[in-house]
């Protein structure tokens, strides 16, 4: 196959109508099927909060209609450094990114990290059965994590994965035996797909999971769908040939011949001012920092934002729009290679929670920025 994936285009607009003429213009024109054939659309498409909704779904039918074959997802607006603000600032701004590609296309609905709720920590989601007299009963036998899965040889409780979320869904949530592979994928041979590119509702670890026993040597990158509760009524919003859902994942798995190399992957982060020197973590729970250094990790971060001159002596000049990342350094290296945006911090208690399935583990050199 000479190609696998045209240039990708993206556009900016500030009234989300505007972005039906360049489609049309765009895709008919530039990308015509004959000669491109057995392309599919990929697409992303990032309204406003304000976007009609008619607006909205016009622009997804002509995307839709112009090529039946497609993957796509509501996702959310690129950041304000890579973007001219003066293309987007609109009151029905709306961007759109797209690029026409040959491989396999595929709909998952294997089951990934079931949601957090609030409670004690062992507590999973209450099954309610109703007896002969029809009164609801909750069955708590199901809903107790069985710690005997985390013992060691010696009988002992492993901590370290009982509180590592990660761990705890591979082994509770993800039931991979019951949910296979999407049916596009399972004769694919191994060898011949080296790259996959998906969208996901919140929980992809299951796919993850998948995708990585069944193609280990292929490069996998995923994107998350933005949450559409006021902008579509759904969780998420994922398109696949023709139909529109609210959860699980869509993709596609990019065919190369088994006789060529995989392409080789440069991962590259966005630019940061470090805000700390290299720092241990003493201590780690789940997705919590719990010491950095053996102290506190958010006092810490308060004072490297005072040092850095983002502080005055009773306020700290940060906008909501500021956001503070931990960074994983290799230690022979000194790269990064991991980067959590940090959720909220606890300045009594001292706790970082980052965006993540697990933070950092004990012994890792990290960065704050």
């Amino acid at each position: 196959m000479s190609w696998q994936i045209s240039s990708a285009v993206t556009y900016n607009a500030r009234c989300a109508r505007s972005l039906l003429s360049i489609l049309l213009h765009s895709l008919q024109k530039k990308y015509t099927k004959p000669s491109l054939p057995n392309s599919t659309l990929l697409f992303t498409l990032a309204p406003s909060s304000t976007t009609p909704p008619e607006v909205l779904s016009e622009i997804t039918s002509t995307l839709t209609q112009l090529y039946p074959e497609h993957v796509g997802c509501i996702s959310a607006p690129l950041p304000c450094q890579y973007v001219d603000l003066s293309k987007r600032d609109g009151p029905h701004s709306c961007s759109l990114a797209y690029a026409l590609v040959n491989g396999v296309s595929f709909r998952s609905t294997i089951s990934g990290r079931a949601q957090t709720q609030v409670g004690r920590w062992h507590a999973a989601r209450q099954r309610r059965t109703g007896d002969a007299n029809g009164t609801m009963q909750v069955n708590m036998e199901d809903s107790q994590m069985r710690l005997g899965d985390f013992s060691g040889s010696d009988g002992k409780v492993n901590w370290e994965d009982v509180w590592d979320r990660a761990a705890n869904s591979a082994c509770h949530g993800i039931d991979l035996d019951s949910e296979m592979l999407p049916e596009p994928l399972r004769n694919l041979d191994p060898t011949a797909i080296h790259n996959i590119l998906y969208f996901s509702d919140k929980a992809p670890e299951g796919l993850a999971t998948a995708l990585e026993g069944t193609f280990p040597q292929a490069n996998k990158l995923s994107l998350i769908a933005s949450s559409t509760p006021f902008i579509t009524g759904r969780p998420v919003t994922l398109f696949h040939n023709g139909s529109i859902f609210s959860h699980g994942a869509v993709g596609i798995a990019f065919n190369s011949s088994p006789s060529s190399p995989p392409p080789v992957v440069e991962l590259s982060f966005p630019p940061l001012v470090a805000l700390s020197t290299n720092l241990n973590v003493t201590s780690s729970e789940g997705n919590l920092i719990l010491s950095l250094d053996s102290g506190n990790p958010t006092q810490l971060l308060l004072s490297a934002i005072q040092r850095h001159g983002l502080a005055s002596l009773h306020t700290t000049w940060v906008g909501k729009e500021d956001e503070f990342y931990v960074g994983v350094i290799d230690p022979s290296s000194q790269q990064l290679t991991q980067l959590h945006r940090i959720n909220a911090g606890d300045p009594s208690r001292g706790t970082i929670a980052l965006d993540a399935a697990s933070a950092p583990k004990r012994g890792s050199i990290v960065r704050v920025s």
